[in-house]
C-alpha cells in the first residue's frame, strides 16, 4: 500500500514539475505604433493610422526563450486570428526583446487580447 502511495505521490510530483510552462517565465506587453520605430511611438489613435505593433517581452529566468510567434486575436469571444507574425526571435536569460508587427490593414477598432507561443532553447 505505502509502495502505491509513493508511486502516485511520485507522479504528480513530477507531472508538476514537467508542467512548466516558458510562459510562465516572461512577461509581455504591446503597443501601436505610427512609425517603424519604438522611440516614435503615437499615441493618438484618432490622428495618426497605427501601422504597426510593437511587442516587449521581459525574460525573469536564466532559461533562454524561443518566441515562435505573436497573434492579435478580436475582442468578440471568438478569438479569431487577426494577424500573426510567425518569425522567431529569442529572449536570452534575464533578457529584454522587443518584436514588431504589422497591422497597418486592420480595424484595431475589434482587436483583442494577444497570444504567443514558445519553448526554451535546447541546449546541444
Amino acid at each position: 500500500m505505502k509502495t502505491k502511495l509513493l508511486i502516485i505521490y511520485l507522479f504528480f510530483f513530477t507531472s508538476q514539475v514537467f508542467a512548466a510552462d516558458c510562459r510562465d517565465d516572461y512577461d509581455w506587453e504591446w503597443v501601436y505604433s505610427s512609425s517603424r520605430y519604438q522611440s516614435q511611438i503615437v499615441w493618438d489613435k484618432k490622428n495618426a493610422p497605427y501601422i504597426y505593433m510593437f511587442a516587449t517581452f521581459r525574460n525573469k529566468s536564466k532559461n533562454a526563450i524561443i518566441i515562435k510567434n505573436m497573434q492579435l486575436l478580436t475582442n468578440d469571444g471568438s478569438s479569431a486570428v487577426m494577424a500573426e507574425s510567425s518569425s522567431e526571435h529569442r529572449l536570452g536569460p534575464f533578457g529584454k526583446l522587443t518584436a514588431s508587427m504589422s497591422v497597418g490593414n486592420l480595424n484595431l477598432d475589434v482587436a483583442g487580447a494577444g497570444r504567443v507561443s514558445c519553448h526554451y532553447e535546447k541546449i546541444n
